[in-house]
């Protein structure tokens, strides 16, 4: 790994968020990178429910001097759970704020994301949906 490289606004996200996760003995793992996307893929480390954090520059942006990057955070639900879940989405997401209820035929999963542009702050956004 160690190919595609972040403005320093998005790595001070990421370390960010690796901070507020400490909190709950958790830490990111860069998993896969996709330079042709400038993305990087990471798997947070807490317990047994598999979560997984994307970063990656908008197509947007790709034209663009600066760069405007999303993060996805993608939680998987527990099968017995998820299948109580399918199907009631249009529900649910009536309610969401900070995620939303997804499914698909090999999974049940709440995603949420964010977007980064040049000079803002992201301490506050790094810790918004990590909670106990």
């Amino acid at each position: 790994m160690g190919n595609v490289v972040f403005p320093e606004y998005v790595e001070t996200f990421i370390e960010a968020t690796n901070r507020y996760l400490g909190f709950f003995d958790a830490k990111l793992e860069e998993v896969t990178e996709n330079p042709k996307i400038d993305a990087r893929g990471f798997r947070i480390a807490a317990g047994d429910i598999p979560v997984e954090l994307i970063v990656h520059r908008t197509s947007r942006s790709f034209e663009q001097p600066v760069g405007e990057y999303r993060a996805r955070v993608v939680a998987a639900i527990e099968p017995e759970f998820a299948e109580f879940l399918r199907g009631k989405e249009e529900h649910l997401n009536r309610f969401a704020t900070l995620g939303a209820l997804t499914t698909s035929n090999k999974d049940v999963s709440v995603i949420c994301q964010c977007l980064m542009v040049f000079a803002k702050t992201y301490d506050e956004v790094a810790g918004t949906g990590i909670s106990k």
